[in-house]
């Protein structure tokens, strides 16, 4: 019964004033006293674990805003680049459908010519030794301005075709140093570009590249032509291949099992330069390959199935 007593004892204060005024008693149960303690102590400790919630929760939603930006931006250049890759693979069409045209339209004149020859010359072969071919002066004039006209057209047509044809050369000059080609012999895609958890942390991250799984061995092909600026082992990538393709793109190929090349080779789009494997930081066998633009990494993914039809 204690606590009872507790509860139910007092605390007697007395108050003096050095006036006339008179003294001043104060009862006051212990429970009061006992609990003043938590009543500003509860209150205080829920005004600062508030303060540290709405910190860490601003710091949250910076954080997060810098990233949405960021991946916002990422977006952007790449439809931009994918923007860019069409129109170039829609001129690269027209190019094509206008050499075809240029090259029908060419051969219907030379056959128009060389039947105009054939008749001149079968009419000779059945004309008379001393009289010739039998054809007036005026129609013989008309028909010579006539050839002249269709040399002086199928002249055009030759020039036209050879613009077009040195058009096409230079464009697929430039094609073969965009990373176009599908870098190895492997078709499943067991991570993609951007965001992802990652494998060793189990924290949101962001991937680079994009990989590639399968077996150890598999082929690696360069995705362009370009000079190789490094060929070794490169830290948490394991063994890696970067080649340089121009003043635009670099490629990069990690946890290579075996590397066939070397630094400072020149390489073409389509030549094996490695083979896949697991070296370095990497929880099996595959390729992480990426691509950069201007030294920023890329989504690979468009620039390996754009012109899939084509090579």
């Amino acid at each position: 019964m204690n606590w009872k007593k507790r509860l139910t004892s007092r605390w007697s204060f007395i108050i003096f004033s050095n006036s006339s005024k008179p003294v001043i008693h104060l009862n006051i149960p212990s429970f009061v006293l006992t609990g003043l303690p938590l009543v500003i102590f509860i209150p205080l400790a829920f005004f600062f674990f508030s303060q540290h919630t709405n910190e860490q929760l601003t710091q949250e939603n910076e954080m997060l805003s810098d990233e949405l930006a960021y991946h916002t931006e990422k977006v952007e250049s790449l439809r931009l680049n994918l923007a860019f890759l069409e129109d170039e693979t829609t001129e690269y069409e027209t190019k094509m459908q206008n050499l075809a045209t240029l090259e029908n339209e060419m051969r219907e004149y030379m056959s128009e010519i060389i039947d105009t020859v054939e008749q001149a010359n079968d009419r000779a072969n059945s004309s008379d030794s001393s009289g010739g071919i039998d054809i007036p002066v005026s129609n013989s004039l008309k028909k010579n301005e006539e050839m002249d006209l269709d040399n002086l057209t199928l002249q055009g047509l030759i020039e036209s075709y050879q613009t077009t044809i040195a058009d096409i050369h230079e464009m697929s000059e430039a094609l073969k140093r965009v990373p176009t080609a599908w870098p190895a012999d492997v078709q499943t895609i067991t991570s993609h570009y951007g965001l992802r958890e990652d494998p060793f942390r189990r924290t949101s991250a962001f991937h680079s590249g994009i990989d590639l799984g399968g077996p150890t061995g598999t082929s690696i092909y360069a995705g362009a032509d370009g000079s190789v600026t490094l060929a070794q082992y490169y830290g948490g990538y394991g063994n890696t291949i970067i080649i340089e393709h121009s003043s635009t793109y670099e490629t990069l190929y990690a946890h290579l099992s075996e590397i066939k090349v070397e630094t400072g080779q020149e390489v073409e789009k389509g030549e094996i330069i490695g083979l896949l494997g697991s070296t370095g930081r990497s929880t099996g066998p595959h390729l992480h390959y990426e691509i950069w633009k201007y030294g920023e990494p890329v989504d690979p993914y468009p620039y390996m199935t754009l012109f899939l039809d084509y090579e």
